[in-house]
């Protein structure tokens, strides 16, 4: 399994843990066998792209969200010669404005709670998660 797999892997086992769900709520919504999922995290069955694409959707996220939380942003610099021309070729396409400065997650203002349950822990962490992949999913948040 390639280093790009198992992070997008990693984002798709994180994102399920923070949002409450489980292999088998997944598995169910994408109407698989039971330890499908199971499988597919070991590496014993291949991740493809719509895979990626259906487990996003099971639990109310765009696929985008996914990618851009495991590539957040690129790295690569000068970047290579294919993605220069990439690049070009679409900015050909889009008019090209900055991006406005990254505002606070709302989730993270609010006060912190003096001493937490581990549901309300998980009920504050839950909401930050959301907020962060719809900003990450909102084209005027991206930097790519």
């Amino acid at each position: 399994m390639t280093p790009e797999t198992q992070q997008v892997l990693a984002v798709l086992r994180t994102a399920m843990g923070v949002l409450g769900f489980r292999n088998r709520q997944i598995e169910q919504k994408l109407g698989v066998s039971p330890g499908y999922l199971s499988r597919v995290f070991s590496g014993g069955i291949e991740l493809r792209h719509d895979l990626i694409v259906q487990i996003a959707r099971a639990m109310e996220l765009e696929p985008g969200e996914i990618f851009r939380a495991a590539y957040p942003a690129m790295t690569v610099e000068p970047p290579s010669p294919a993605a220069a021309t990439i690049r070009s070729a679409l900015e050909r396409f889009s008019a090209a404005s900055p991006p406005p400065p990254e505002a606070a997650i709302p989730a993270l203002r609010e006060s912190p709670l003096p001493n937490p349950t581990p549901e309300e822990l998980e009920r504050l962490i839950g909401k930050v998660l959301r907020q962060f992949f719809r900003e990450l999913g909102s084209p005027d948040k991206r930097t790519d």
